[in-house]
C-alpha cells in the first residue's frame, strides 16, 4: 500500500489550512467559467447554469462593438462590458438562484433582439 511522504502531507495540509485562513475560514472554491458569444443582434450563451461564481468570457464575434450586460431579476445591471469587433474580455459574478438577463445596450441592439434569459438554479 502507498503511503505518501510525511513531508508531502505536512505541507498540503498547510497549504490548505492556509487558503481556508486567508478566506475568513472558509474555502474556496474554484470559479466556474462561462463563455458569451456576441454577435449582430443575438447571444451564443447558456439559457441555464448551476449557482456559483463565475468567471465570464465575452467573445464578440460580430463586426460591430457589442456589450455584455448581465441584470438581476430587480433590474439592476450586475456587471457589464462593450467591447469591439474581434476583441474577448473577462468578467466575474456570483450568480445565485435566480433568473437573470443577458443584454446588450450599445443603440438600437437591446430593441434589435439581442437579450436572452439566463436561469440559475441547481440540478
Amino acid at each position: 500500500m502507498f503511503k505518501p511522504p510525511t513531508s508531502l502531507v505536512a505541507s498540503a495540509a498547510l497549504a490548505l489550512g492556509l487558503l481556508v485562513a486567508a478566506c475568513g475560514g472558509e474555502a474556496v472554491l474554484p470559479s466556474r467559467t462561462m463563455t458569451v458569444v456576441g454577435r449582430e443582434m443575438a447571444f451564443d450563451a447558456p439559457d441555464r447554469v448551476e449557482p456559483g461564481e463565475y468567471q465570464i468570457v465575452f467573445r464578440n464575434t460580430g463586426a460591430e462593438f457589442h456589450e455584455l450586460a448581465i441584470k438581476d431579476s430587480s433590474g439592476d445591471v450586475m456587471t457589464r462590458r462593450s467591447i469591439a469587433a474581434g476583441a474577448t474580455a473577462t468578467m466575474k459574478v456570483r450568480l445565485d438562484p435566480g433568473t437573470y438577463e443577458l443584454g446588450c445596450f450599445e443603440p438600437g441592439h437591446y430593441a434589435g433582439g439581442m437579450h436572452q434569459m439566463l436561469v440559475v438554479a441547481a440540478t
